[in-house]
């Protein structure tokens, strides 16, 4: 089967599969978060098709949009030196490695911070509640797929279009598992036992 029909078919089943997870995550803390994740897609789709749109712009536009919306004031000040490091590590590996796709590099950086949002709270949850909520796993790592995903493009790695075609098969089946379970559902919680010193 051509590359590109391959393409297409991954990326529209993603649009219709993440439309759901946004309806069964209504009224939760994370529906801001699958709501852009559903309507950034259609958004930068017909906006490349209909106005001949920067993709890249677009999705970083989004994303920081996401970034923002786990703020606050105290967050802000409490997050600052993980901010920067992050930002110092992403341009030194662009350096590094030899990166040229300058859109590519920028659009690492909110990627990034979602990640480090998402691992952040689901650290949180295991310390405060002694239990490792499995949604909030899951979510990591369609975060670090996606990242992934990024790399492999700007870095050109062999065989970089099966990866990519397996990585978003696997974000799909996410956005399904989301579309019938609640980030907040507690039946996916597993207890863990951490020892005070």
């Amino acid at each position: 089967m051509p590359h590109n029909i391959i393409y297409n078919i991954l990326t529209y089943a993603s649009i219709v599969v993440w439309v759901f997870p946004a309806i069964k995550q209504y009224k939760t803390k994370y529906f801001f978060l699958f709501f852009i994740f559903a309507a950034t897609d259609i958004f930068v789709i017909s906006a490349v098709f209909l106005f001949n749109a920067r993709p890249s712009l677009l999705y970083f536009l989004f994303f920081s949009v996401l970034v923002i919306s786990f703020l606050n004031t105290n967050k802000v000040k409490k997050h600052t030196v993980a901010f920067f490091f992050i930002i110092i590590l992403l341009i030194t590996t662009a350096t590094y490695l030899n990166i040229r796709s300058f859109d590519g590099v920028i659009l690492l950086l909110p990627l990034t911070g979602i990640l480090y949002f998402l691992t952040n709270d689901f650290l949180l949850h295991i310390i405060s509640y002694n239990k490792i909520n499995i949604p909030l796993l899951i979510l990591v790592l369609y975060q670090v797929l996606g990242i992934l995903k990024l790399l492999n493009i700007l870095l050109g790695l062999y065989e970089s279009e099966f990866y990519f075609y397996t990585a978003s098969a696997f974000q799909i089946l996410i956005g399904l598992f989301f579309s019938f379970f609640s980030v907040e559902d507690n039946r996916l919680n597993i207890n863990v036992h951490i020892k005070n010193k």
